[in-house]
This record gives structure tokens, C-alpha cells and sequence, in this order.
């Protein structure tokens, strides 16, 4: 499909070892196509609190905006996706913003304010 619709080559499926690629049929076909698989750790620690984070921003905006527009819990779908939308526009607003000001973000010591020199004393 994507090589069809978008006219690219595959070139990597990225997995966290699922059972469904170890089968012969799809396993034949992706070493046909000379696709290179690349098997990620599931449950790491580091990843699931990151992702637990997300969720979790994404939830308390999701909850923020039913209970200030005094609307019932059916809407949560709705809310939800609300939220993901507008965390996304932020982070695409952001990398906007940072690309402008011609911020490469490779050093966080660009980004940091320095309080060298000290104060005035009166």
C-alpha cells in the first residue's frame, strides 16, 4: 500500500518483535522486497513513562475541557481527540517558531540563559 499510494520503497519495519512477521508467508515477503526489520524493546521502562506521560496530559486536558464546558462524559471521544489535536498544533507551532529564528536545537546551551557577572549591589 504505501509503496503503491506514495510511490516510496519500504525500507524498514520497525516492530517490538511481533509474532506476525515471524511467520514464513510474511517473513518470505519482506526479505523479498529486501525490507530490513528492526526489532524494538517492549516494556522498557523508559518508553512506558514516556508514553504514560503522554497519555496522561492528553487525559487531564481531555477531563479539563468537559468540566469547563459543562459537558457530559459521553463527549470524551470528542474531548480526547480535541486534546491530541491541539498538543499536536502546539509542537508543529514550536518547531515553526524555532525554524524561523534559525534555532538548530543540536545545543541546548543556545536555548539557556546565562546570569553570569553577577548583580548590582546598591
Amino acid at each position: 500500500m504505501v509503496q503503491t499510494q506514495f510511490s516510496k520503497k519500504v525500507k524498514f519495519v520497525r516492530h517490538y518483535g511481533a509474532c506476525e512477521l515471524a511467520t514464513n508467508s510474511p517473513r518470505i515477503f519482506i526479505e523479498d522486497e529486501g525490507i530490513e526489520q528492526q526489532t524494538t524493546v517492549s516494556c522498557t521502562l523508559q518508553t512506558d513513562g514516556t508514553s504514560e506521560r503522554a497519555i496522561r496530559t492528553i487525559v487531564t486536558i481531555g477531563r479539563s475541557m468537559l468540566h469547563h464546558a459543562k459537558l457530559n462524559k459521553c463527549f470524551w471521544a470528542e474531548a480526547a481527540m480535541t486534546a491530541i489535536y491541539v498538543k499536536n498544533l502546539l509542537y508543529l507551532e514550536r518547531e515553526a517558531k524555532r525554524k524561523r529564528s534559525g534555532e538548530t536545537g543540536e545545543n541546548e546551551a543556545e536555548n539557556t540563559c546565562s546570569l553570569e557577572g553577577g548583580f548590582e549591589s546598591d
